[in-house]
């Protein structure tokens, strides 16, 4: 779901929810030049360097951030712990509920609307200024759920549509990732390896060509990916203290990127006036060919315009899977509900399209995307368990969580970067305020348990508190509608990462004075939810809500069911 906690960004996380990769780049002599022996190897140099920096980073599709708190309903939004309770969105929360609602056909409809903002602050050695802010707003006006269920006696046929992960569309004019691999041009091409380094140039000649003042390049990324799921069970009543139920779900994923790194200029600050101007890489090293007799230079800037053209990207990635849900519900007295559910995990197989050609560029050789090619993208199993607690005709109060599994999970390589598990605790309370009127709120945390470099720019997990509050409406005693409100602050997390591999780890880099290589991460998110949802209840017999205990609902009252959760 929508990326909104910790993992919220599922859910909104999702997760949103799109990465970027490092393209490293085949390299290809076009030039027509003839060189001597000497330059030759110094032009084999040269190739492998700009390998690693001229190729940009290019923003790709990422799976769907599928990790987040379950706000799969508006009454989850306004009482954010429903495990326990006996309503139409036990459909998703916990099915085995569905046959305490009495006989008749129940039916949800909800509908969110998410906004979540991310920020990161970055300091790298070779930025030229520190530190850099990024941010990033991701948002959906339509995140709808369907729940419906047809109870016979002790019997529920039950069954839902609902967005099990992503949601939402994002937009970035720039990250981390890009910026850094991008901050290393300007120290790439004056730091060429062997005799023509300019840094050596100028010390040897006066000269200041090695004097790079500032770099500049056009990021655009959009994206948008979630995972659409359907459900189909049934719950069977054993006795007054317990209810199973089975379930399976198939979920399916979506995702959409289009992306661009373009316009790569440097700003050059040397003793020539008619230099320092905003100008392309290859541009600028033509012009000190020029100046200097060195045909070297020239060379390398052919190379620059191939390796650090445009590079544009359009893709949809799709795939779907199937699970099984069982679950239970325990009632050892009439007050006092037990709830018990776990989801196994789904493969997910995502199958890449290219469109209009637009596949990155190449990559080793390759395409960085190929039409066809396949990745995993897998849904962990999770364990949920509630307590609720039914202390008066008026007041509710439940607790619980739920424990996601990494074991075996394929998520594309990042499952190294996961190595135990996630875990969201709730609370949550609810008082009938008036006849028609019901308030409620809750409070949830959660947090993820992986490694540092499991964050990327644009899925990052770092803990989160939610806290809603909504209410209960009775239109009719057949006829109710939920509303709420959350809002997810998430707890900033700083990292310090040594991965950056100045000229992708090449010995043949020659990296400048005092380079060290490691870069900080600071990464912050808050989010917030809007949820409405209607409910219906089809019923001929005049039962009284299940919440209440037997001697109440044997008091003689003929109320029908009137949606109290």
């Amino acid at each position: 779901m929508y990326s909104l906690s910790s993992v919220r960004s599922a859910n909104f996380n999702v997760q949103h929810y799109l990465d970027l990769l490092d393209v490293e780049m085949s390299i290809k002599n076009h030039s027509k030049n003839v060189l001597l022996p000497n330059q030759i190897e110094i032009m084999k140099n040269i190739y492998l360097l700009l390998s690693a920096f001229i190729s940009p980073f290019v923003l790709v599709a990422q799976q769907a951030n599928l990790f987040t708190i379950p706000n799969q309903s508006a009454a989850f939004i306004r009482m954010p712990s429903r495990t326990t309770m006996v309503d139409v969105d036990a459909v998703f929360f916990n099915p085995a509920n569905l046959p305490s609602m009495g006989n008749g056909v129940q039916i949800g409809m909800n509908n969110q609307f998410l906004n979540q903002f991310s920020y990161i602050d970055s300091e790298y050695e070779l930025y030229t200024s520190n530190p850099k802010s990024y941010n990033g707003n991701v948002k959906s006006f339509v995140f709808p759920s369907f729940f419906a269920n047809w109870n016979i006696n002790d019997v529920s046929i039950h069954g839902a549509f609902m967005i099990v992960g992503g949601a939402g569309g994002v937009d970035y004019a720039n990250l981390p990732v890009s910026d850094r691999g991008i901050a290393d041009i300007p120290s790439t091409i004056t730091n060429l390896p062997g005799t023509r380094n300019l840094v050596n140039y100028d010390a040897a000649n006066g000269t200041g060509y090695s004097n790079i003042a500032d770099y500049r390049f056009n990021f655009q990324n959009k994206g948008v990916g979630f995972s659409p799921g359907v459900q189909l069970g049934f719950a069977y009543k054993v006795n007054k203290y317990l209810n199973v139920g089975m379930d399976f779900r198939w979920s399916q994923q979506l995702v959409s990127s289009e992306g661009e790194v373009s316009n790569i200029e440097i700003l050059p600050e040397t003793q020539n006036a008619d230099l320092n101007q905003w100008m392309s890489p290859g541009d600028y090293l033509r012009a000190v060919s020029s100046e200097t007799g060195e045909a070297v230079y020239s060379t390398a800037g052919q190379t620059y315009d191939q390796l650090g053209g445009d590079r544009f990207i359009s893709i949809r990635q799709k795939g779907s899977g199937i699970n099984f849900i069982p679950s239970f519900l325990i009632k050892p007295t009439d007050k006092l509900f037990i709830a018990l559910k776990y989801e196994h995990r789904t493969k997910i197989t995502l199958t890449t399209s290219v469109r209009d050609g637009k596949d990155g560029g190449e990559q080793g050789g390759r395409p960085v995307f190929i039409d066809g090619e396949e990745i995993r993208s897998d849904l962990p199993g999770s364990l949920t368990v509630g307590i609720g607690y039914q202390v008066n005709d008026k007041f509710r109060v439940n607790t619980g969580g739920r424990y996601t599994f990494f074991g075996n999970v394929d998520y594309n390589g990042r499952e190294q970067y996961m190595n135990q598990g996630y875990y969201e605790l709730e609370f949550s309370t609810s008082y009938q305020l008036f006849d028609k009127f019901l308030i409620s709120g809750g409070y949830t945390y959660n947090r993820a348990l992986v490694d540092p470099e499991y964050h990327s720019d644009v899925d990052f997990w770092i803990p989160g508190h939610s806290v809603g509050i909504g209410g209960r409406i009775d239109f009719t005693e057949s006829l109710a509608f939920d509303f709420g409100a959350m809002f997810t602050q998430n707890v900033g997390q700083q990292f310090t990462y040594t991965n950056h591999s100045y000229a992708d780890g090449n010995p043949l880099a020659t990296p400048p004075a005092g380079y060290v290589g490691s870069y900080t991460m600071d990464f912050r998110k808050k989010s917030y939810i809007i949820g409405m949802g209607l409910n219906i209840k089809i019923q001929k017999d005049q039962t009284k809500t299940p919440n209440l205990s037997e001697q109440e609902a044997a008091s003689g009252s003929s109320k029908l069911y009137n949606f109290r959760g």
